[in-house]
């Protein structure tokens, strides 16, 4: 019978999410500034102790649970189906129990943050529409920022861009980044737990996933696999998120602030990089001809960086990817 009531906990986070979306203020005062740092940090600092993501674990055991229980689910069925319809009740309650559990946390630890102020208010920015000329400028600078930065990157034998030393490395440096901003946006800065690389890297790829936040543990998740140009932006992305900045426009521009900002030049490249391909992939929807005019000027280690980062999705596209980005969006 208690199970019943905990169903009513779906609607309740439903409502809670979508009446805090008409009052940005009062989510951006009381919960994002207020009590979700103490949430986000809280979680972040407990799971960082852990060297592997916690929130993997839970998921992929999750994801086993639910399997087996639903294979002897459909034994029970075809032994006994009287007892099997009556399973088949109690089954479907607790999976909608644990779902409406599950979505009323999200809501609190972290879900609210996507009715927050927008960051441009936050950061107390002047935006307004700009026309196709303004757009073709910013990506004319990119393109200068980005030639120069890249002749500046390690290389491997292939010619692509190489983060100094390892990986792991990125995963240590990612902070400094953070370190900087939060002294002109004290909202990107806190104590968190580090960002951590994932052991099914491989099966989110084949699922175009280059990283995902767990709020429930409050760890930034990052696929290892991913080529060294889109690493360290892709980790501070999943950082932008575990900051409590949920929407993913705002996490793609937070990426690239903070790789300008970074020390590093790996991360000062991902990052201009990262605004490159946004930049020109807009101005391309608009103005074609002139997105290949502006792209003739990139240099050969862009080219290669490009061909590399392509080249890497499509070794992974599929009909699992195709309906993970559907669920995902």
């Amino acid at each position: 019978m208690r199970r019943k009531y905990l169903i009513l906990f779906l609607p309740l986070g439903i409502i809670l999410a979508n009446i805090t979306a008409f009052f940005p203020e009062l989510v951006e005062k009381i919960y994002a500034g207020g009590l979700y740092p103490f949430i986000g940090q809280g979680l972040s600092i407990a799971t960082g102790f852990i060297p592997f993501s916690l929130g993997e674990l839970i998921v992929v055991g999750g994801f086993l649970f639910f399997l087996i229980s639903l294979i002897r689910l459909i034994q029970l069925l075809t032994q006994d189906k009287k007892r099997g319809k009556k399973r088949i009740k109690l089954y479907l309650l607790n999976v909608l129990t644990v779902i409406s559990i599950i979505y009323f946390v999200f809501v609190i630890t972290w879900g609210l943050n996507y009715n927050r102020l927008p960051f441009f208010q936050i950061a107390n920015y002047e935006v307004e529409p700009i026309s196709i000329e303004e757009l073709a400028l910013v990506c004319e600078d990119l393109i200068q920022r980005a030639n120069t930065l890249r002749e500046q990157v390690e290389e491997n034998e292939l010619g692509v861009m190489k983060i100094p030393g390892d990986k792991p490395s990125a995963f240590k440096r990612a902070s400094l980044g953070y370190e900087k901003a939060g002294q002109k946006y004290p909202q990107l800065g806190g104590n968190y737990g580090p960002p951590k690389g994932v052991l099914i890297s491989k099966v989110m790829a084949y699922a175009g996933i280059s990283g995902v936040y767990f709020p429930f543990t409050g760890e930034a998740n990052v696929n290892t696999l991913i080529p060294d140009s889109f690493l360290p932006a892709t980790i501070a992305h999943e950082i932008a998120h575990q900051r409590g900045f949920a929407r993913e426009d705002e996490a793609n521009y937070i990426a690239y602030l903070v790789g300008t900002l970074h020390p590093d030049i790996d991360f000062q490249y991902s990052g201009v990089f990262l605004a490159l391909r946004h930049a020109m992939n807009t101005l391309g929807q608009h103005d074609y001809e002139r997105f290949l005019g502006l792209r003739n000027n990139y240099s050969e280690g862009i080219l290669r960086d490009l061909v590399e980062l392509s080249s890497f999705w499509e070794k992974y596209d599929g009909l699992f990817e195709k309906i993970s980005t559907e669920i995902n969006d």
